[in-house]
This record gives structure tokens, C-alpha cells and sequence, in this order.
């Protein structure tokens, strides 16, 4: 059986399939594959390894990890903007909060003033 070359066009088309679908065996099943070639093809884009390291299992293991860490990375920037954009919120309502406050205590201060003018004008 002479081997097959696939373009990487067609790797792509495939893991775009799989990674939508999330079954491989159905993806290989589709274009005539092996489902163990689609699953190996999915994996390799999931954690690629860089072009001149030698692929044994540790450095496929350290490239793995790696992959994971930088995704927990972007997860927690991701956590970390989204709390910072909620105390800035916070911040901007408890501004508002305030002058309202503000406001709300200078116009009872007035109403006060000009009841207590309005009774000192009646005693006098």
C-alpha cells in the first residue's frame, strides 16, 4: 500500500470539521481517513511542537504542559479584566451613589433652611 500526502489545506479542512463536530471518527469516516490520523492531526494543532526539537515522549509531555499553563495564563487574564472592569463599575455607582447622596442631603439642608425661615417669620 503506497502512502498517501495530504496538503495542508486538507489538514485543516479536516481539523476545522473535527474540532466542530468534536468526533474524529466521524470526520475520517466522511473523507475515507483513519480516525487515528484525524485524532493525531487535532492533537498536533492542539499542542504543536516546535519545529527542530527531537519528539520524544518528555519533550511532547513538556510541550503539552506548556500549552496548558499558557491557557490557564489567558484564562486568568481573561478572570482578571473582566473583575477589574467590575470595580471599575463599582467605582463609577458608588460615585453616582455618592453625589446623589450629596444632592439628596443639599436639598433636605434647603427645604429645612426654608421651613425654618417660614417659622422664625411666623414667631417674630
Amino acid at each position: 500500500m503506497q502512502r498517501r500526502r495530504f496538503t495542508n489545506e486538507f489538514k485543516q479542512q479536516i481539523i476545522r470539521e473535527a474540532n466542530e463536530t468534536h468526533n474524529c471518527a466521524l470526520v475520517a469516516r466522511n473523507h475515507d481517513l483513519s480516525p487515528s490520523q484525524v485524532a493525531k492531526w487535532v492533537r498536533e494543532t492542539d499542542y504543536p511542537i516546535p519545529k527542530g526539537i527531537s519528539l520524544t515522549k518528555e519533550t511532547k509531555e513538556l510541550v503539552k504542559q506548556n500549552n496548558m499553563l499558557k491557557k490557564l495564563l489567558a484564562e486568568k487574564e481573561l478572570e482578571s479584566a473582566i473583575l477589574q472592569d467590575l470595580l471599575n463599575a463599582y467605582r463609577r455607582l458608588k460615585i453616582r451613589r455618592d453625589k446623589i447622596y450629596q444632592e439628596v442631603t443639599e436639598g433636605i439642608r434647603e427645604l429645612l433652611d426654608e421651613r425654618l425661615l417660614k417659622y422664625d417669620s411666623r414667631i417674630s
